[in-house]
């Protein structure tokens, strides 16, 4: 029997017959791949027609409910579309009465419109400016919210052609959809002209090579477009959010370069131990790719226990983060062992800085530019360690050396594990103070004010609360579903509930069936019918010849105003509107709603608006978040145990993470709600509070990624102490080995994801600075400092699990390093599922 070569593990397990496999046949996968990539592209084109901005609010609360009865049984509706026609002149005047209501015809007849009501129509006076210049159209739209915003992006700029002398302008939820689209896109393109040029730079400073900075980028583009293609197929199932490709562009750049660093590296490391092209990408197959499709599965389970929380927009973009970690995971494994074995040694070449430096000196030798040879040609010094080489070629050189442990972070391990008390306490000082303004955070639901100041939609609605005395996102409907105000019993109660609802705090006005009611009226007569009072009919006629014209003009008021308080009565139900100055979300709202809800109605109640709709939504949603946070810390703690094999230092891993994290909400709190760091950040629109989708979105792709980073240390210690049985050596060395790769995937990841912090909207704002502060914050303080201080700290009891869980570890665990030498060990259940998804040949 051959001998073996040094450090060259026996061959065995899925992933490395799969890695023999496609050293064989990489001409043809790669072939294979470039065509997929091609296909999948064209695909990934439908996706923008599909995409759907709505799903903030939850189903099944009190207020949707409110508002799904409002729909069937009155012609007084929630506004998909609301807009301001201003005009030159007074809009009572006749010219200006005559063009609006051609408009209004005009709407009332596009398709999918389904209902008008103007100021011109109903002669609302909340429908009219203060200044008597402009006045409001709410406009209906049918279907879901997808559709109503493909109709609005229709009929919308076709309004200046028909407004005439009229001026125009457009708000509400369908218009704000549509320019949430346009700069979500605006947004991405301008995020893959930056990221693209600035991730290449960095992984040429980091490794010193073209070719590997080119194949995490190659691996990044695939996953990209096939989370797209993805997604066209997830669309026909459920809605999927505006923020998707963006969110797909950042994540699947930043986890693919994450995972083919962690191969590339192993692969570079095997090649310097004296292993052939074939045996090192089989090694690094074998040992980094277990950590890869550990770390995969950690974030896709991790995030998909955010599917609980009844939200639609969160569950959609919970569903594109799945979908894009297992795309970055699977092109890893299938496509990068292909391109390794055609790179070969060449993994190594092409050295910029050391490009630079010979056209620097050739320069300066000869006094004239001269040309130069290419990338990797006539190298002098090896890039790992400096040792100077011979030959023409560096990708020919013999040389060898193992890959380098980082001094800098030696160091830093060293200092750690020296004083664990005192830097670990340092450390975890700092994180509390980070985390210390998430005490006094207030969440809120994404609007209007998440897109720029000077949007349409922003500027408009903007403008209608200053000019309006009512503006039309500030009511609070109150639905009595079983009152049937044009009986004489129930016009009365009805009565009797809008005085006490007008003598509220911060009640402007109460609208309802009996007319409009304001805190102190005098006692008037009660517009509910008696039994034995003739017909209104009979009593007008009576008295028609003997009025005068203003007395006939305020009767047509009166009639007006009986027409206007038609619209609150519905099909056995009556509709009660409270007008109030306060913005939707405020907290002085918040505190209004409560005495509503408090006031005694006649019969059931239902109440619906923009401030319920935020109250119960959160409310929703604080209810499932623990059974949300349980799964997602049962879920990590399971799988860091079945790759760890130790109990401690599986929860620490769980509680570090969540400091980490808290201290991350903490800065987002500062910086989003408080204003601190507004002006770096591209001037957003201050609400004093925190978008929850963002926020809580954040919280779990990056605590996926902490555990991501936490994996590949954790994989490297253990590795070090199973050979030597030094559990401080082991970490120092752990640290040193990985804290480079560490750092520069971090890094990646933070300008792949922080690019999105420049976005033109607040929710995406959030993510991108969320995301990059995380991981930054994960991969310096705490797995420099926190981690080794910890477990120095808690010695060879992080390894330690009791009799039961340790034979469960034995028989299902999983771990990086190779196998060793000896019978073959018993498959483990990762692997026997591999194995049969193996082609029989393997």
């Amino acid at each position: 029997m051959a001998a073996r070569r040094p450090g060259v593990p026996p061959r065995a397990g899925a992933l490395a017959a799969y890695a023999r496999w496609c050293v064989r046949h990489r001409g043809r996968m790669l072939s294979f791949a470039l065509l997929l990539a091609v296909v999948l592209g064209l695909a990934s084109m439908k996706l923008d027609d599909r995409l759907s901005n709505g799903g903030y609010t939850v189903r099944g609360t009190q207020a949707a409910r409110a508002e799904a009865v409002m729909a069937r049984r009155f012609p007084v509706k929630p506004a998909d579309l609301v807009l301001r026609v201003s005009a030159k002149e007074d809009v009572d005047a006749p010219a200006v009465a005559r063009s609006a209501t051609r408009l209004d015809r005009w709407l009332a007849d596009r398709p999918g419109v389904a209902g008008v009501q103007s100021y011109w129509t109903a002669r609302d006076p909340a429908l009219r400016a203060r200044d008597g210049r402009s006045a409001l159209m709410r406009v209906d739209l049918s279907g879901d919210d997808a559709r109503a915003a493909r109709t609005a992006e229709r009929i919308v700029p076709a309004l200046a052609e028909r407004a005439g002398s009229l001026t125009v302008e457009a708000t509400g939820p369908a218009w704000a959809s549509v320019q949430f689209l346009r700069l979500a896109k605006d947004d991405l393109h301008r995020a893959e002209l930056v990221t693209v040029p600035l991730l290449l730079l960095i992984l040429l400073l980091a490794f010193r090579s073209v070719h590997a900075a080119l194949l995490p980028l190659a691996i990044g583009g695939l996953t990209i477009v096939a989370t797209l293609s993805a997604l066209v197929l997830l669309s026909e199932f459920t809605p999927v959010s505006v923020f998707a490709p963006n969110l797909t562009t950042a994540l699947g750049l930043g986890l693919a370069i994450d995972y083919s660093l962690f191969i590339t590296t192993r692969y570079r490391e095997e090649l310097a131990r004296g292993c052939t092209v074939g045996q090192a990408v089989e090694r690094a197959m074998a040992s980094a790719g277990h950590t890869v499709l550990f770390s995969a599965l950690t974030v896709a389970l991790a995030t998909a226990n955010l599917l609980v929380l009844p939200l639609g927009v969160l569950r959609s973009l919970a569903m594109t983060t799945i979908v894009v970690v297992l795309m970055a995971a699977a092109a890893t494994m299938l496509i990068l062992p292909a391109l390794l074995a055609v790179v070969g040694e060449r993994i190594t070449a092409g050295d910029p800085i050391a490009w630079l430096r010979r056209a620097r000196r050739a320069r300066a030798r000869n006094g004239r530019r001269r040309p130069v040879l290419g990338f990797g040609q006539g190298a002098e010094r090896c890039a790992h360690c400096g040792e100077a080489l011979r030959g023409v070629a560096f990708r020919r050189s013999r040389h060898r050396c193992a890959v380098p442990e980082s001094a800098a972070w030696r160091r830093v391990a060293a200092l750690s594990t020296r004083r664990p008390v005192l830097v670990g306490g340092a450390c975890a000082l700092v994180l509390l103070l980070m985390a210390a303004p998430f005490l006094w955070v207030r969440f809120g639901i994404a609007d209007e004010r998440v897109l720029p100041a000077g949007t349409e939609s922003h500027r408009t609605a903007r403008g209608i609360h200053q000019d309006f005395a009512q503006p039309f996102d500030r009511d609070l409907h109150v639905v009595l579903p079983y009152l049937d105000s044009s009986r004489p019993a129930g016009c009365r109660r009805l009565e009797t509930y809008a005085r006490r609802l007008a003598a509220l705090p911060d009640v402007t006005a109460v609208r309802t069936a009996t007319g409009v009611h304001h805190r102190g009226d005098a006692p008037k007569k009660s517009p509910c019918p008696s039994a034995t009072e003739p017909a209104a009919g009979e009593k007008a006629g009576k008295a028609e010849a003997g009025k005068t014209e203003a007395e006939k003009t305020e009767a047509e008021k009166t009639e007006a105003g009986k027409a206007l308080a038609g619209a609150y009565h519905g099909s056995a139900a009556t509709l009660v509107s409270v007008s109030s100055p306060h913005d939707a979300q405020s907290a002085d709202a918040r505190k209004l709603l409560d005495r509503v809800r408090d006031v005694r109605s006649p019969g059931r109640r239902l109440v619906a608006g923009p401030t319920p709709q935020a109250v119960d939504t959160l409310r929703a949603l604080r209810d499932r978040l623990p059974l949300a946070g349980g799964l997602i810390a049962a879920t990590v703690l399971m799988l860091l145990f079945l790759f760890t094999g130790g109990v401690l230092v599986s929860v620490k891993a769980v509680a570090v993470g969540a400091l980490s994290l808290t201290a991350s909400c903490g800065a987002l709190v500062a910086i989003f709600q408080d204003g601190h760091l507004r002006g770096l950040l591209g001037d957003f629109t201050m609400t004093h509070q925190v978008e929850v989708v963002s926020i809580l979105l954040t919280v779990t792709v990056a605590f996926g990624l902490s555990v991501d980073y936490e994996v590949f240390l954790l994989s490297r210690i253990r590795e070090h102490h199973l050979a030597t049985g030094d559990h401080t050596a082991a970490v120092v060395r752990g640290i040193a080995g990985t804290g480079r790769l560490v750092s520069v995937a971090a890094l990646a990841v933070a300008v792949s994801t922080g690019v999105l912090a420049f976005s033109t909207n607040t929710v995406l704002k959030i993510i991108g600075v969320g995301l990059a502060l995380s991981v930054l914050v994960d991969a310096t303080l705490v797995r420099g400092l926190l981690v080794p201080a910890f477990m120095r700290l808690t010695g060879t009891a992080n390894w330690w699990a009791p009799a039961p869980l340790a034979r469960l570890h034995a028989r299902f665990g999983v771990s990086e390093s190779g196998p060793p030498a000896g019978p073959p060990p018993r498959p483990t259940a990762v692997r026997r599922v591999l194995a049969a998804l193996m082609p029989p040949r393997l």
